[in-house]
């Protein structure tokens, strides 16, 4: 069995990249598709590409070459980095929760409960 070549078909840019970035749908050529994704307070952006008939690596390079390379280049920075690393493992989640990746589950008692034994 043959595989296809390797074909970008999206590109989505999440809403903290897109705060983060200062980006705006406008910075992307008119002849871009852009859809505006999200909640209206914190957008994030896709790019439809390319699909199996027709290569997305000339539209991934012009909508890259749309944020700009000073832009690409804060991704690989340090405070961005931290930034996302506090994003992805902060102490709450906007509900005020703590995250699911930041709590131990606890085993339950004896009865199956879950609940801790109060002896």
């Amino acid at each position: 069995m043959t595989y296809p070549p390797p074909n970008p078909v999206v590109l989505l840019i999440g809403a903290p990249s897109v705060r983060r970035l200062d980006l705006h749908e406008q910075i992307f050529a008119a002849e871009q598709d852009v859809v505006v994704v999200g909640r209206p307070a914190g957008p994030a952006y896709l790019l439809p590409l390319g699909d199996a008939q027709h290569s997305g690596w000339d539209a991934l390079h012009d909508a890259l070459d749309s944020v700009g390379s000073e832009r690409l280049t804060t991704l690989v920075e340090p405070p961005l980095l931290q930034a996302w690393e506090d994003d992805l493992h902060g102490d709450l989640d906007r509900h005020g929760e703590p995250h699911p990746h930041d709590t131990t589950p606890q085993a339950p008692d004896a009865a199956g409960s879950g609940e801790p034994d109060a002896s």
